[in-house]
């Protein structure tokens, strides 16, 4: 990011929320823009005393089948 006290102003307010939200256990946030040379990739939190680390395998649940029926739906409109 060109603006470096930008992405720690995001990076702070991501954590921040993640540490204040006891619904929260990890978080993950991904933001990449090519336009903007934005590449900023941080995890937050944990789960049973493991810290969260933006290498960590993520358990997406049902998430997959809205992803799929999403694409399906697309692919048939055009």
């Amino acid at each position: 990011m060109k603006d470096k006290s930008t992405q720690e102003k995001i990076e702070d307010l991501f954590r921040k929320q993640v540490l204040n939200d006891k619904r929260i256990k990890n978080a993950c946030l991904l933001v990449h823009s090519e336009k903007f040379n934005v590449h900023l990739n941080v995890a937050s939190g944990s789960t049973d005393n493991i810290e969260a680390h933006i290498e960590q395998p993520n358990h997406l649940a049902s998430v997959g089948k809205l992803f799929t029926a999403t694409l399906i739906s697309i692919l048939y409109e055009r």
